[in-house]
């Protein structure tokens, strides 16, 4: 395990500190920009899986000492509670799902950094034809969301821009995520390489 611990309380204890961590950035921002309306914040959580190389070999982060290697994940996860996104005419209300992948060309498992794109972010809304797609594999040609991470032991820093369809009007949009993975493979990164776990944070998302 890379730092902390993986205990039901404590893992519910740190998504709280996290949502309230995007609740105070969502007040900064409102001080800082009168189209406060035009801002969403929640909290996210999912999970991720090493990718096989062409030889079957799952290309997770490298064990504890160990040189830094090349890397490649699926991650896939919800936003549960009703996150809200309001543009200047339209909004959307409910909860979202997204899948997408991550990967760096040289990851160790006290840091790393690389590129993440989330190729699948939708949701049907809380009110009838209220909908989200930020990224879908269904559109021609398929639409993503597209930036890149960086972590520092379990700490995770995400910035992702692209374009949402918000009840079927496009805005241009900016991704801000931060928050903690924690490998949950046997080995945990110490004796083994990282090939699976999940993660939890908070987000704030707002016009570009």
């Amino acid at each position: 395990m890379m730092d902390g611990t993986n205990s039901p309380q404590a893992w519910r204890g740190a998504r709280l500190a996290w949502l309230c961590a995007a609740l105070f950035g969502l007040c900064l921002l409102t001080a800082a920009d009168a189209r406060a309306s035009n801002i969403g914040a929640g909290a996210a959580s999912g999970t991720i899986a090493a990718i096989n190389d062409a030889n079957g070999v799952p290309q997770g982060v490298p064990p504890l000492n160990a040189p830094c290697a090349r890397t490649s994940f699926t991650l896939q996860g919800d936003v549960s509670e009703a996150f809200v996104f309001n543009t200047a005419i339209f909004g959307y209300a409910g909860p979202v799902t997204f899948r997408g992948t991550a990967g760096s060309s040289c990851e160790g498992t006290t840091a790393g950094s690389g590129a993440i794109e989330l190729t699948d972010v939708r949701g049907d809304g809380l009110t009838p034809g209220n909908s989200l797609k930020c990224a879908d594999p269904t559109a021609v040609p398929p639409t993503k969301l597209t930036g890149g991470y960086t972590r520092n032991g379990s700490n995770v820093t995400a910035v992702l821009g692209g374009t949402c369809l918000v009840t079927g009007s496009p805005a241009p949009v900016q991704l801000f995520f931060r928050g903690q993975f924690v490998p949950t493979n046997p080995g945990e990164g110490v004796f083994e390489p990282i090939t699976a776990g999940r993660f939890a944070g908070a987000f704030v998302i707002s016009p570009a």
